[in-house]
C-alpha cells in the first residue's frame, strides 16, 4: 500500500512537473512571438518605406524619358519650321520684284524663325532646369534608399542573430535546433555522414525555482549553458530548445565519443560551484544520447534520445543512457 501511495506521488510530481515546463514554454513561446510581431512591423515599415523611394525614381526616369521624347518631337518640328521659313524666304526672293518690299518681307521672315527658334529655346531651358531638380531629387532619393536598404539589410542581419540564438542563454535557439537538424539528417541521407545526438535536462529545475526564484533559475540555465559550450568542439552545436531541455548536435562524431564528452560534460557542471545569494545551488543533468540509423527523422531520433533521457531520469536523475 505504501509503495502505491509513492508511485502515486511520484507520477502527481511527473505531472505537475510536466505542466510547469509547458506553462515555461508556452510563455517563452509568447514572449518570442510578441519579439517577431514588433521587430515585423519594423520590417514591414522600412520596406515600405523603401518601395515608395523606388516608386518616386521610377516615376522621375518616366519623366525624364517623357521630356527626352518631347524634347525630340519639338526639336523635329523647329526643324521643319525653320525649312518652311527658308523655303518662303527663297519663295519671296525669286519672285520680289522691289528691292524694299524684298527686304522688308525677308526681315519679317526672319523674324519668325527667330521667333520659333526663341520658344523651343525657352522651352528646352524650362525642362533643362525641371530635368537638373529631378537629377538632383533623384540623387538624394538614391542616397536616401542606400541608407535605408542598409538599414533593413542591418534589421535583417540583426532579426536573424535573434531567431537563431536563444535570448536568456545565448547557446543556438529552439529555430535554429529546428533548422541544423535538417541540414544534417539531409546530410546523412546523402552521404552517410553519422552524427550524434543527446537531450540533456537540468535536474530538480523546478526546486531551483520554487527555493531560490525565477531569477536563480535564469541564472542556472545561463551558467549551465555556458559550460556546455566549453566541452564541445567549434563544429558542435549546443541548443536550448526550451525549459531546462538542452540537445547536444556532434557532426562526425562515433556513439562512444559522445557518451565519454557528455559523461565529461555532466560531471564538470555538478562540480561547479553556484551560489545564488550565498547559498550553494547545486546542478546536475541527465542524458539521453542516440546516433544515427537509417531511415531516422526528426521525430525519431528525438524519441530515441527522450526514451534514454527518461531511463535517466528514472534512475535517480544525474546520470546518463544510450538509447536502444
Amino acid at each position: 500500500m505504501v509503495h502505491k501511495v509513492e508511485q502515486n506521488t511520484d507520477w502527481k510530481s511527473r505531472y505537475l512537473d510536466a505542466l510547469k515546463d509547458l506553462e515555461q514554454r508556452e510563455q517563452g513561446w509568447a514572449q518570442s512571438e510578441k519579439l517577431l510581431r514588433k521587430e515585423k512591423r519594423e520590417l514591414e515599415k522600412l520596406i515600405l518605406k523603401v518601395t515608395q523611394q523606388l516608386e518616386d525614381v521610377t516615376q522621375i526616369i518616366a519623366e525624364d524619358q517623357k521630356d527626352h521624347e518631347s524634347i525630340h518631337k519639338e526639336a523635329k518640328s523647329l526643324h521643319c519650321f525653320v525649312q518652311e521659313g527658308m523655303e518662303r524666304i527663297q519663295k519671296n526672293f525669286r519672285s520680289a520684284n522691289d528691292l524694299q518690299n524684298l527686304k522688308s518681307e525677308i526681315s519679317k521672315n526672319i523674324d519668325e524663325i527667330r521667333g520659333g527658334v526663341d520658344d523651343f529655346a525657352d522651352r528646352f531651358n524650362e525642362r533643362h532646369d525641371a530635368t537638373s531638380e529631378r537629377n538632383i531629387k533623384l540623387t538624394e532619393q538614391l542616397s536616401q534608399m542606400e541608407q535605408e536598404t542598409l538599414e533593413l539589410q542591418v534589421m535583417l542581419e540583426e532579426n536573424q542573430t535573434k531567431l537563431l540564438y536563444d535570448a536568456l542563454t545565448g547557446v543556438y535557439s529552439r529555430m535554429a535546433y529546428d533548422e541544423r537538424i535538417q541540414q544534417e539528417l539531409a546530410r546523412w541521407t546523402r552521404y552517410e555522414t553519422p552524427f550524434s545526438y543527446a537531450i540533456l535536462d537540468i535536474d530538480h529545475f523546478k526546486r531551483v525555482n520554487d527555493t531560490f526564484g525565477h531569477n536563480a533559475g535564469d541564472k542556472a540555465l545561463k551558467i549551465v549553458a555556458q559550460l556546455m559550450t566549453t566541452y564541445v568542439r567549434q563544429s558542435d552545436y549546443v541548443f536550448r530548445i526550451g525549459g531546462e531541455e538542452f540537445v547536444l548536435l556532434l557532426p562526425s562524431t562515433k556513439l562512444d565519443n559522445a557518451s565519454t564528452l557528455v559523461e565529461t560534460m555532466r560531471a564538470g557542471i555538478a562540480d561547479s560551484s553556484f551560489h545564488f545569494k550565498g547559498a550553494p545551488v547545486t546542478l546536475t543533468l541527465s542524458a539521453g544520447i542516440t546516433e544515427t540509423r537509417n531511415d531516422d527523422s526528426v521525430e525519431s531520433i528525438y524519441e530515441r534520445a527522450d526514451k534514454a533521457l527518461y531511463k535517466a531520469k528514472n534512475s535517480g536523475r544525474n546520470c546518463q543512457f544510450i538509447a536502444d
